[in-house]
This record gives C-alpha cells, sequence and structure tokens, in this order.
C-alpha cells in the first residue's frame, strides 16, 4: 500500500530533487505531492491526507514546527521527516518534542531517507492489517463496536470517506483478486475480506458518488456471478458506521442467496431486502442453532408479511443464516431445487412450518464427508473440553473462540450432533460429577460439593439437582445410601 509523502521546502530546486529522489527509487510506493511553504502545504492536507509529512524548518511566514503542530491536531496518524540544514540545539530540542520520527541534514542522505520511509511504510501496513483484522472479527461474530476494538482514529484513518458499500460474491466461478484489480479503477479505497467460501469487499468513497452511479459499476463487474450489496454513511462518525457492519454483512449476504433463487429472475425483491434488513437474520440463526421454535418463527413472519412473500423469505433467511454461521457456500442448481414451485404454495402455517424443515434437513445433508468429519471433530472436542473444565465458567462464546468457530454454528452443529445445547450438555456433566460426589464422598458438605462441581452459589446447585432429579442432593444420597 503506498505511502502518501507530502514535501514542503521553499527551495524549489531541493523540493524537485527530493521529488525526483522518491519517484525513482524502487524500494517504497509512493504517491507525491509538493508545496513550497506551509500555507500550501495546509491547504493541501486535507485533500490529499498526507501518511508522511518530509519538511524543511526555515520557511517564509511560517515554519516547519507551525507545520506539524497544525497537521497533529487533524491528522494524528501522520509522521514527520524534518529535512534542514540547520544543527543548531534548539532546532533538535523542538524536533523531540514534537516527536518527529527523524531529522535529517541537507544535503540530504538518499539511502537513509528511503530506508525510514519503507519502515514507516512496514508500519502502516502492519496498523491497517490489525484494524481490518478487528473488522472482520465484528463483521463475522456480530458484535457491537467499541474504542477497545477499534479506535475511532484508527478508522478515519483507514476510510477517507464517508460512504461505504460492502459487497459479497460466490467464490465458486471467479478469480476475488482480479475483481479487486477491476473494482481499483473506480474507488480508490478498497479493503478485501477473504472467507472459505465468499468475499467481501469494502468499498470506501465520496458521498458525491451516487448509489446508482455505484450499482451500475458492481452490476458490470458481478454480472456474471452470485453478488449481494449494502449501502451506509458515516454520518454521524465512522466508529457509528462500523457498529453496524456486521448488519449489513447480513443484508448483502441475503442479496447473494436472493439473486441465486428462481424467482430473483421474474419478481422485484427489494422490498422483501428492506424487510429482512429491520430483521436482521437473528431470528433465523436462533432457529437453526435451536434457540427458537419453528412454530415462533412461522408465526411471527405469518402474521406480519403478506402471503407472497412468506416463502422467499424463509428461503432467504433460513439460507442466509447457514452460509453466515458456516461460510459453506451449496451449489446453486441445489438451492434451485429448494424453492417451491408454484404448485408447492398452498400456504398455511403448518406448510411453512414443513418447508423449514425441509430446508434444515437439506442444509445438514449437503454437507461433504469432509465437512462432516469437521463438524463432529469441533462437538468432540467441545465435549472433551466440558469434561475436563466443567469446574469452571463455560459460555459458548468462550468455548467457539477455543476451537476456531463461529459461536452460532458451534451451537447448531452441537445440538445436531449430541442432541442436548451446549448449557444442558454441562449441566449433565455437572450433575454426574455431583453425584459421583455424593455417593463416594459423604464427607463434603454441600456447599463443597457445589464448588467443585462448577457452581459458586449453593442454592443454584440445589435448584438444578432438584430439577434434573426431583429431589434434592441429600435426599437422593440418603436413597442412594440405603440401597
Amino acid at each position: 500500500m503506498a505511502l502518501n509523502v507530502l514535501l514542503v521546502d521553499d527551495e524549489y530546486l531541493v523540493l524537485k530533487g527530493l521529488e525526483i529522489i522518491l519517484s525513482e527509487q524502487t524500494e517504497t510506493s509512493v504517491k507525491i505531492v509538493t508545496a513550497m511553504d506551509v500555507e500550501d502545504a495546509l491547504n493541501k492536507l486535507t485533500s490529499f491526507r498526507p501518511d508522511v509529512i518530509i519538511t524543511d524548518i526555515n520557511m517564509p511566514e511560517s515554519n516547519g514546527f507551525e507545520l506539524i503542530k497544525q497537521a497533529q491536531q487533524n491528522f494524528p496518524h501522520c509522521r514527520f521527516i524534518i529535512c534542514s540544514g540547520y544543527d543548531e540545539q534548539s532546532y533538535l530540542k523542538q524536533a523531540l518534542h514534537l516527536h518527529v520520527d527523524d531529522y535529517l541534514l541537507k544535503p540530504i542522505d538518499k539511502s537513509l531517507l528511503i530506508h525510514r520511509l519503507k519502515e514507516l511504510e512496514v508500519e502502516k501496513e502492519r496498523n491497517i492489517s490489525h484494524v481490518l483484522m478487528r473488522i472482520q472479527l465484528l463483521l463475522l461474530n456480530g458484535n457491537s463496536y467499541s474504542d477497545d476494538v477499534v479506535s475511532a482514529k484508527d478508522l478515519e484513518y483507514i476510510f477517507p470517506n464517508s460512504a461505504f458499500c460492502l459487497c459479497a460474491i460466490n467464490n465458486t466461478h471467479t478469480d476475488p483478486l482480479q475483481l479487486k484489480q477491476q473494482l481499483t479503477r473506480y474507488f480508490d479505497t478498497i479493503y478485501t475480506f477473504s472467507l472459505n467460501s465468499r468475499t467481501l469487499f469494502l468499498l470506501n468513497y465520496s458521498k458525491k458518488i451516487h448509489s446508482e452511479e455505484v450499482y451500475t459499476i458492481l452490476e458490470t463487474l458481478f454480472k456474471t456471478i452470485p453478488w449481494g450489496h449494502s449501502y451506509f454513511l458515516s454520518t454521524a462518525g465512522k466508529a457509528n458506521a462500523i457498529n453496524s457492519i456486521a448488519v449489513h454483512y447480513q443484508e448483502a449476504l441475503c442479496e447473494m442467496i436472493l439473486s441465486q433463487s428462481p424467482a430473483s429472475k421474474t419478481e422485484d425483491y427489494s422490498p422483501l431486502l428492506q424487510i429482512i434488513a429491520k430483521r436482521t437474520l437473528l431470528p433465523a440463526i436462533r432457529v437453526i442453532t435451536f434457540e427458537e421454535n419453528i412454530e415462533d418463527y412461522i408465526q411471527e413472519i405469518y402474521n406480519a408479511l403478506p402471503a407472497n412473500l412468506y416463502y422467499p423469505l424463509i428461503f432467504t433467511e433460513i439460507f442466509s443464516a447457514y452460509t453466515f454461521v458456516s461460510d459453506i457456500n451449496l451449489p446453486i442448481d441445489r438451492i434451485h431445487r429448494q424453492y417451491p414451485t408454484p404448485s408447492d404454495n398452498t400456504i398455511t402455517q403448518k406448510s411453512l412450518i414443513q418447508f423449514v424443515k425441509k430446508l434444515l434437513d437439506f442444509w445438514h445433508n449437503s454437507f461433504s464427508q469432509t465437512e462432516q468429519e469437521s463438524c463432529s471433530s469441533k462437538v468432540a472436542a467441545a465435549c472433551r473440553y466440558i469434561k475436563l473444565h466443567y469446574q469452571q465458567d463455560i459460555s459458548l462464546d468462550k468455548l467457539a473462540e477455543i476451537l476456531t468457530i463461529n459461536a452460532s454454528y458451534l451451537s447448531y452443529i452441537f445440538k445436531k450432533e449430541t442432541g442436548s445445547t451446549i448449557v444442558q450438555y454441562l449441566t449433565n456433566v455437572r450433575m454426574e460429577q455431583a453425584c459421583e460426589l455424593l455417593c463416594h464422598r459423604p464427607d463434603l458438605t454441600m456447599e463443597e460439593i457445589a464448588l467443585q462441581t462448577g457452581y459458586n452459589s449453593t442454592t443454584y446447585f440445589h435448584k438444578i439437582f432438584r430439577s434434573k432429579f426431583g429431589v434434592s442432593p441429600r435426599q437422593w444420597q440418603q436413597t442412594m445410601s440405603e440401597k
């Protein structure tokens, strides 16, 4: 990624000499803008947004130190190199006070300057990579933004404009790198997030570019592949925009899934996408992870939407939810076969419930042998971890992080393979251990047994035990001792 370098010097020959040196070298990639005084440099700051300012000190009207002070206020990520013919102690102290990265004496050592810029380029790439990694976590996990995850200053640095478009494409029949090269013809700022089966392009551009123009570009580039997109503006700051990026990812994903349905060829489902955007994929995710009954999910849809949207909404939400949590794409022709034909559309709540069950079974049965084995290994690893660490606090998110898997997807495959939720499985393991202690360690108090089985509250331990066995721990212990 190129460094934006602003060169500032009131001596024309020196300024052009620096520009030629940096333009001809090949060790680091740079974009160069020049200014011959401080006022000219300040006028160019906003439009150019430099990563590095290389400036002289003594110039007419104002000096390089004043330029650095003003630039630091508005561009906290900008770095500074002073090139001066003066080595006075007072100048060096001011440079140190302003945290200048380097102070080079004229005539400039070409190799030293280029080496310093190379270091700053590597640092920039590392910082951007770190920020993008955090954003990808927000994309996949749907976590809310906080300054602890990505600072507002970092977001302002890597996103110079206020308009965004998040695009999702299916990787099956395309080359994402080639598509990104084509996108760079139209957009200056593009970040790529590569998943197993999809690629996401996050475009950042001026709000002066209309969304219709952006859509025309994307439609031209993506016309032969499944894709979806979502626009958003940072009207209240970049932090608020990134805070909602998981929702925009879901919108783009739903459009990509809907573009693969037979109905998309004949009907305009823009209203449907707007409805799903308001709902988000959370209801469907709760269904596929067994946190919500299918019947309740259908009841809400049946009461809230017109009949012509029942099947397309369920189809889009369920497939999008699966794709979101599992990062697995299925062949388009197989997805097409799951969409109901007109003869199937005898619409009742019962028929809609059966349709959801059909989609759930289809998805799980469509896993390849390798994918099923991968799921089984993750579930087995989860069970082993729970049995070894049942005395500790174990949450779904913590377990998913340890196993490097999406939390919602782990919840789904665990329930599918074991018949229990993770909480139920953990409770069963703890109750088994409690029974062992009650039988073989009669010397232990109830508080000690509770603590050794992962319960900090004896009252809560009693409640769980009674709900499991129908009697209190002491009653159970007495019954077992009489046998």
